[in-house]
């Protein structure tokens, strides 16, 4: 005889900020929906931390990078306990 169980959905971590350029000249961040505004931090390839951003309000734009150097960095969204990491590459 076969049984089945039924599983359900896994459960989707609401997108919170969102890279609308993750290459370029600049790193243009959207948030949305985040009454604690924005709190990031920025790490270059070899994990040292560079930046951090912070913005007031539930939603909005950031623009990063117009003065690091060219390179790869991650940038992670610090928010309701837990953290989202996002690879950008930074170009000239």
């Amino acid at each position: 005889m076969t049984s089945f169980v039924a599983e359900e959905p896994a459960k989707e971590t609401p997108t919170l900020w969102t890279p609308l350029s993750p290459i370029g000249n600049k790193i243009v961040l959207l948030y949305h929906n985040n009454p604690e505004g924005l709190h990031a931090q920025v790490f270059d390839a070899t994990g040292r931390k560079v930046d951090e951003v912070h913005a007031d309000g539930s939603s909005g734009t950031i623009t990063w990078g117009e003065d690091q150097m060219p390179g790869v960095y991650f940038i992670r969204l610090l928010a309701n306990k837990s953290g989202f990491t996002q690879k950008v590459i930074l170009t000239r």
